[in-house]
């Protein structure tokens, strides 16, 4: 009988250390750039519940993402991805009226924005992202950091706080 180290899965772990481990592994893919592992982790996390993989996978990408002079390209296949995996939740969601076009900052800032309009429907508030190079119709909120647009009800921003609205980490928790 062969000796094998089994190394502890974070699956088998419970609660907030479960998701902590989670996290953490998450992370550190980002760390390294390693595009390939984290597209596999977001492929994996399909048992996971739904909070969980918000706050353990999808926040820590979502952020890294819209980072200036990051290692992982937003435009590459992680952020597609991503947004396909939050367009797919928000499709089971109740239908629930538009109250908020998210507009985002920056290119960069788009796979955020789709990470807040699930995140603000969960909560019952109705919010889609503005993808179209038209005048937005209605109220809007600017997803990212920088200058928000005049017209709009306010920013939510990826890194930080803002008067009125919290940072991306703080709505997702």
């Amino acid at each position: 009988m062969s000796t094998a180290v089994l190394c502890e899965s974070p699956l088998s772990l419970e609660g907030d250390q479960m998701e902590t481990k989670l996290r953490e592994v998450m992370q550190s893919a980002i760390q390294r750039g390693d595009a390939n592992y984290a597209g596999r982790l977001l492929e994996s996390a399909g048992d996971l519940d739904i909070e969980v993989t918000m706050r353990a996978y999808w926040l820590p990408l979502a952020e890294e993402l819209g980072r200036d002079g990051s290692t992982l390209n937003d435009l590459g296949f992680l952020g597609p991805l991503l947004r396909q995996k939050i367009r797919n939740v928000l499709l089971m969601e109740a239908d629930i009226p538009v109250v908020y076009w998210l507009v985002p900052a920056k290119r960069t800032h788009l796979t955020a924005a789709h990470l807040v309009a699930l995140v603000l429907t969960r909560r019952g508030i109705g919010a889609r992202v503005w993808q179209w190079p038209m005048p937005i119709l209605g109220a809007f909120l600017t997803v990212g950091d920088g200058e928000g647009k005049s017209s709009g009800k306010g920013c939510i921003p990826i890194y930080g706080e803002t008067l009125g609205w919290p940072s991306l980490a703080a709505l997702v928790a």
